[in-house]
């Protein structure tokens, strides 16, 4: 599935220095569009595919509020962690929109 917003200069600036400075998990939450705020754990991966596809699953989960209403949900990425030091760090200040839950529902 091709993401919503193609990575900017900038997102790849971030990738590398994120290598480079050992932030070597990356994070993305949920977005609730109608209540406009980020909701439930925040996932920590080492690829953005492991989001995608942890994203993929919740949308296709019976029985939960994303399922229901997939136009209303969104995956971001919001920053990188650093696993030895517990450091957070923001994705160039502004978290990126990834996915949408309509891209992920599997068709029956």
């Amino acid at each position: 599935m091709e993401s919503v917003e193609p990575l900017s200069d900038l997102h790849e600036e971030l990738e590398a220095m994120a290598d480079e400075n050992g932030w070597v998990r990356r994070c993305y939450r949920v977005k609730d569009l109608q209540a406009d705020c980020f909701i439930g754990p925040m996932t920590m991966v080492d690829q953005l595919g492991q989001a995608l596809r942890e994203f993929e699953a919740l949308v296709n989960s019976e029985k939960n509020q994303i399922n229901q209403f997939p136009d209303d949900y969104e995956l971001w990425f919001v920053g990188y962690s650093n696993e030895k030091s517990g450091v957070m760090v923001g994705a160039a200040h502004e978290p990126m929109r990834v996915a949408k839950a309509t891209q992920y529902i599997r068709q029956e």
